[in-house]
């Protein structure tokens, strides 16, 4: 039992049809892109010492058993314990450009959270626009509220966005996932330019 567990823990490397090398692959990885035409019974895969391996060798003995499809990973989207797909194992450039937007678009809990902060510094600014007559400070003081801390949230999102993404919306299927993550990273980089151009106005008075 011990071996068994051991061998689906092995992470492999493989040369998949498209050309392309993928590494960190588990044997139940294997198995799912064998089953999906992603790579061929011949390809070449190889352990983490670098041995060359046979794919025959580590799929599973049920594997052309005809209920195969049933055993493979389920799409448990919007779950919290949904395990992320290893082809969504990428940076996400939408979460970056605009967190805000993105989070809530997905239900991400830490985007309220961000959220309620921006609402309370557009509350404390509002309020130091009465008692600041220097406007330098002033426009500082907004740069680092609305800059540093969307900032850090966009870092968090860009690494982790689409484990957060994963686990807190549905989505039909990996392919819907990438088409919705292409539209927000073009409403973000909508949002950019707007920003941009704001800041721009606001240093050049």
């Amino acid at each position: 039992m011990l071996e068994i567990i051991k061998e689906k823990s092995l992470k492999y490397s493989v040369k998949a049809i498209d050309g392309n090398n993928y590494t960190r692959l588990n044997s139940i990885d294997v198995e799912v892109w064998l089953y999906d035409k992603k790579i061929e019974i011949t390809s070449e895969i190889f352990d983490e010492k670098g041995n060359k391996c046979n794919i025959a060798n580590i799929i599973s003995k049920d594997y052309n058993n005809k209920n195969f499809p049933s055993n493979r990973p389920e799409n448990l989207s919007g779950l919290k314990t949904a395990k992320l797909p290893y082809e969504l194992k990428e940076l996400n450039f939408g979460g970056f450009l605009a967190p805000l937007f993105w989070g809530l678009s997905h239900h991400v809990k830490s985007s309220y959270f961000l959220l309620i902060i921006i609402i309370l510094l557009f509350i404390t600014s509002i309020i130091l626009a009465f008692t600041i007559k220097n406007f330098v400070i002033l426009r500082n003081l907004l740069v680092i509220f609305y800059g540093v801390l969307p900032l850090f949230f966009s870092i968090i999102y860009l690494i982790k966005g689409n484990e957060s993404a994963w686990k807190s919306h549905r989505f039909s299927s990996i392919e819907d996932f990438k088409k919705y993550q292409k539209t927000l990273i073009f409403l973000g980089c909508i949002c950019c330019v707007l920003v941009l151009r704001q800041i721009i106005i606001l240093f050049t008075k």
